[in-house]
């Protein structure tokens, strides 16, 4: 989610800066990074997944960032929640160890 929001502010940054091309810094892979020119700012492309990137306009890209982050948040919730019905199983798993060994002594 840290690199949608990332890429989200540099759109923010672009439209309200009214940049038309960009000087950059691309990384292309490894932590390993070159300088960038793009002469037209008009779209991006975004990874959406499963190695595809899509051509969008700088508000498409908005509009899918945002509904992306919804979505990973709705999971990262229910993630959470699963997480927690296990911690709770775990814990009550440990009491009845702990029970069963206090019974035997």
């Amino acid at each position: 989610m840290a690199e949608y929001q990332k890429l989200n502010s540099q759109i923010e940054l672009i439209q309200t800066n009214g940049m038309k091309e960009l000087k950059t810094m691309t990384d292309l892979g490894s932590h390993f990074y070159a300088q960038a020119h793009i002469q037209d700012t008009t779209f991006i492309y975004v990874n959406v997944g499963f190695g595809f990137h899509v051509q969008f306009t700088l508000d498409e890209a908005k509009d899918f960032i945002k509904k992306k982050e919804e979505h990973l948040q709705k999971q990262a919730d229910k993630h959470s929640g699963e997480a927690d019905k296990i911690r709770a199983h775990i814990k009550m798993a440990l009491e009845a160890i702990s029970e069963i060994l206090m019974s035997s002594k």
